[in-house]
This record gives structure tokens, sequence and C-alpha cells, in this order.
């Protein structure tokens, strides 16, 4: 759906805020500006996952964004489903 938005005495704009939940922009999220005949796209940087070993486990380094599931209750449905009763 097409939007208006204006930039501000400084030059910024302010993208709206479930344009922003729908593509996860988060503060710091870097956007590439591209310029394409008469328009201007932004398209979001995508940060790779990054790796790091805390007490001799990989783990994946951030903030995460959406909840995360307890995986503990998803390994015991999978289990009880492949249980033959």
């Amino acid at each position: 759906m097409p939007r208006t938005i204006t930039i501000d005495g400084s030059g910024r704009l302010v993208i709206p805020k479930e344009v922003r939940s729908s593509h996860r922009l988060v503060p710091g999220t870097r956007l590439t500006l591209v310029e394409e005949q008469d328009r201007l796209v932004l398209i979001p940087e995508t940060a790779q996952p990054k790796l790091v070993e805390r007490n001799g486990l990989l783990v994946v380094a951030g903030t995460a964004t959406d909840e995360i599931p307890d995986h503990r209750v998803l390994r015991e449905e999978r289990l009880a489903s492949l249980v033959p009763e």
C-alpha cells in the first residue's frame, strides 16, 4: 500500500511502525539506498548471524527479534508423535 512520508529539515524520514515491524527493522538497521530512474528504493541489509563460542558451545550472537520457542516442549511433542500407540 503506498504511503506518504515527509523528510524533515535535517533530511530524516520516519518509516511507519507497521512497516518497520513487518520488515523487522530495528534501531541500527542499515538500509541501502538505490536510485532507479525516477524512484528511490530502500533495501535493508541482512545481517549475517555471527557464531561465537561460549562455554564450549557455538551460539548465535545478537538480539532475538521474535519470541524464542521452548524447544523442550517441541522435542517432547515430536517424541510423542514418533511413539506408536
